[in-house]
Parts: C-alpha cells; structure tokens; sequence
C-alpha cells in the first residue's frame, strides 16, 4: 500500500509580482516486508509575469531538503537505511482564478539537479544528477 499526501504549499506575495513559497510533502509505502517514508521541506520565491485579473503566469525556483528511512525484513532479520536529499529546481507555472481568490494552476518542472545520500559507514552511497524537462502538477489553492 502506498500513501502520499499532497503537498501542502503556502505562499506570501512581499510585492505584486513576487512571492515567497513554503512547500511540505510526505509518502509512506508499506508491503510484507517493505516499509519506506519519506518527508520534504521546500523553500523557493516565485515571479509573476504580467497577466490579467484572471490568469497569472511565473516562473520559480527553490530548495528543497528531505529525509526518509527504508525497513526490510529478509529471513526474519531486520534491515534500516535512512536517507537524505537536497535538489535545487526552476519551473513554470500558471494560476487561473475561478473566482476573487480561488485559484486552479498548472506547474511544469523546467530543471532539476538533485543529490541524495544513503547508508550509513562502508554502505554510505551518494547520487546525483540533472532532470531537464518533466515533473508536473496540477493544483488548488485559495488566497487569503
């Protein structure tokens, strides 16, 4: 079975066209003998292009931090692995108001480098690498 929260994102216009934004997000996976969470933590900031009272197109970038652990049992032992993630991203976005303050957007990921580590001592392990392109979502949100 696997659960993932949408991610929950807050926002905070500091001027018209630029905002800042918090985004947190969690999954979990959990089978026989197979149990991985995750949690993340973004901070970006968000540029709104010119638009009108219903359409707002932008651009944004940002951080994000994440950890997690993996548990598998094999022969009735016991492993754990726990892990961290650090990814840097730009994407573009569009927010169309339904009504005053409620918005339906659209977001595509433009690039992505992300580096994760996992293990601990001699099993210690790090990747890294570039998306181009990919990574989308569709949103809700509401403007106070």
């Amino acid at each position: 079975m696997t659960w993932k929260a949408p991610d929950v994102r807050l926002r905070y216009f500091f001027k018209d066209n630029l905002a800042a934004r918090v985004t947190l997000g969690y999954t979990s996976t959990s089978e026989e003998d197979y149990d991985v969470s995750a949690s993340s933590i973004g901070l970006g900031v968000e540029y709104h292009l010119a638009g009108n009272d219903k359409m707002s197109p932008y651009f944004a970038g940002g951080l994000a931090f994440g950890s997690g652990s993996e548990t598998t049992t094999i022969l009735d032992e016991t492993f754990t692995s726990k892990g961290s993630s650090l990814s840097f991203g730009i994407v573009a976005g569009l927010d169309y108001y339904v009504t005053e303050n409620l918005y339906l957007g659209l977001e595509i990921g433009l690039v992505k480098y992300a580096s994760a580590t996992s293990g601990e001592g001699a099993e210690k392990e790090t990747t890294s690498g570039i998306n181009l392109g990919g990574g989308s979502s569709i949103r809700m949100g509401w403007r106070f």
